[in-house]
């Protein structure tokens, strides 16, 4: 999630290379990129333009979730209507 600071979250997000240690304490991070390397590749070797921004839009229309590692550890959270949940 990007945010400018206090209640300015958005919806962006980021897929890097690398670590990015200078994002932490700062933005939200989650995920790893277990497969798709040539897609992200295209993604990387898109044209860019003001801001740095790709000159056609990319789309994300899907996404795999391959496994809750939170689940996986037994964590239990409680949702709003106090019933526990898992992962």
């Amino acid at each position: 999630m990007a945010n400018k600071g206090p209640n300015t979250n958005r919806s962006q997000f980021f897929i890097t290379y690398e670590r990015q240690p200078h994002l932490n304490n700062t933005y939200s991070a989650f995920g790893r990129v277990i497969g798709g390397w040539e897609v992200l590749d295209l993604m990387e070797r898109s044209q860019t333009g003001p801001k740095d921004r790709p000159v056609v839009e990319i789309e994300l229309k899907g996404v795999v979730i391959h496994g809750n590692p939170m689940a996986e550890q037994g964590i239990v959270y409680e949702t709003p209507d106090g019933g526990p949940t898992v992962g």
